[in-house]
């Protein structure tokens, strides 16, 4: 009885895929003017686990849940503050005036109060998410296919050579 098949060479293409992936997702990013702090682009990671069904091949890739809201431009519901130092850092990088009577500090923790009271609306969505996922697959289909018709030789190569 002929073992399972495997798939070695793809699942190490999947691996530089998901570098590919991370790397297109950042000059995405850059390319939409949605890197302020870099915060969110240094969280953009691809796993280390490949997960293989019968049919599915997959890498999960994981960033902070901020990118959600860049990427479809979705409301920050209120209840949550988000961290003053990051604010602040944003303050910063906008060259935003801060108002009399404030530090930027004293300013940053006013702003992320307001959006815990308030919520924060993203105007216009940005997306980096899904057009990243589908420009690499898209420059990659040939290394994929190379990939797995590789495996699918060696599956057969290794289970049935001795047939005529």
């Amino acid at each position: 009885m002929a073992e399972q098949i495997t798939y070695p060479s793809l699942k190490l293409e999947m691996e530089n895929i998901g570098a590919l992936v991370k790397e297109e997702m950042i000059d995405t990013l850059f390319d939409n003017n949605s890197v302020v702090t870099g915060q969110l682009a240094r969280s953009i990671t691809p796993g280390d686990v490949i997960t293989a069904t019968e049919d599915t091949l997959s890498l999960p890739i994981t960033l902070n849940k901020y990118g959600l809201y860049v990427d479809d431009g979705a409301e920050r519901g209120a209840g949550r503050m988000p961290p003053v130092k990051a604010i602040f850092e944003w303050i910063k990088q906008k060259r935003i005036s801060v108002p009399m009577g404030f530090t930027p500090t004293q300013f940053a923790w006013a702003v992320a109060k307001n959006i815990e009271k308030k919520g924060q609306r993203f105007k216009k969505p940005k997306p980096f998410i899904e057009v990243s996922l589908q420009e690499v697959v898209n420059r990659n289909l040939t290394n994929i296919g190379d990939a797995t018709a590789l495996d699918i030789d060696n599956h057969i190569e290794s289970n049935y050579g001795e047939i005529g």
